[in-house]
């Protein structure tokens, strides 16, 4: 019983757990606004920075990640992290965008993209 108890308010409080998932969706929105064909050295360090931080959630870390891969498009595996983040049923939707957008990219972000991450902001 305890277990339940404690599995469901770990359900309950987990959008909370990660409140840093604002500062992420911001981070990851600027990368992908200002990509031109890969992010930049100091676009890859700010991504690093989100997936080590243990307050940013997991979906999150894993957009981060493939963008951070990103040679003028998402690698095979930042796409399938990508599907996996658009198929997980309690994934953030500004992380769901966000990968979207990441699955879509081809050497930048289309207009249509940006306008999706823009309203993100």
């Amino acid at each position: 019983m305890k277990k339940l108890i404690a599995a469901i308010l770990i359900c309950a409080f987990a959008p909370f757990a990660y409140a840093d998932n604002d500062e992420a969706t911001e981070v990851i929105a600027d990368v992908l606004m200002n990509l031109n064909h890969f992010p930049s050295d100091d676009d890859k360090a700010a991504l690093q920075a989100l997936i080590d931080d243990d307050s940013v959630g997991p979906a999150f870390k894993a957009v981060a990640n493939a963008v951070m891969g990103i040679e003028h498009s998402a690698s095979e595996d930042g796409k399938a992290a990508m599907a996996q983040v658009l198929e997980a049923e309690h994934a953030d939707a500004r992380a769901k965008s966000l990968a979207q957008v990441v699955m879509d990219l081809n050497h930048g972000a289309s207009d249509e993209a940006k306008a999706a991450v823009q309203a993100l902001l």
